[in-house]
């Protein structure tokens, strides 16, 4: 089990909460800003050691995008962030169900998405606007990334292409 407090802390618990690690000063090494609320911290459903943490700042008026990823179990974090926008303050992170390399980030300039475990971030488009995203999810049933915004309401699609897309995939001609 692993929490993110508003106060910039993360901790995580094999016991079922009877002992508790931090792992915040291991966010602090990789450049993460201190006492900055978490907005998620979202587990693996691959690699019981890998774990994605996103941060905000608004409230700090630092608009600054701050999502890191440990593969190690919360020992070493290294930011994600590259191809996104510095005003893009990260609000949601989710991993597909399928293929652990695609990953999808909601933030207050929209949504973006990566095929290759967040090394790289591009817009999703895809007739999405460029909206606050607040909340996300894949249906584990119908293949659908189902997106929530704050203000213009739900947005609905199919991943599946994105899913079958790597880098043999993207090397290829048309």
């Amino acid at each position: 089990l692993w929490v993110g407090t508003d106060d910039g802390n993360v901790q995580f618990t094999t016991d079922g909460g009877t002992n508790w690690k931090d792992v915040t000063p291991a966010l602090l090494v990789a450049g993460a800003p201190r006492n900055y609320w978490v907005t998620r911290v979202v587990p693996s459903r691959h690699n019981a050691s890998t774990v994605f943490v996103t941060i905000t700042g608004f409230h700090r008026d630092d608009f600054k995008p701050f999502v890191y990823r440990t593969d190690d179990g919360g020992m070493t974090f290294r930011a994600i962030t590259g191809g996104l926008p510095d005003n893009a303050p990260a609000n949601v992170m989710v991993e597909d169900p399928v293929n652990a390399r695609l990953l999808f980030l909601g933030t207050d300039r929209g949504l973006f998405v990566s095929l290759n475990g967040g090394a790289q971030w591009l817009p999703f488009k895809a007739n999405m606007p460029i909206v606050p995203v607040r909340d996300a999810l894949v249906h584990p049933r119908e293949n659908d990334l189902i997106v929530g915004t704050h203000g213009r309401g739900l947005y609905v699609t199919d991943i599946l292409p994105l899913r079958e897309l790597n880098e043999d995939v993207l090397a290829k001609d048309v």
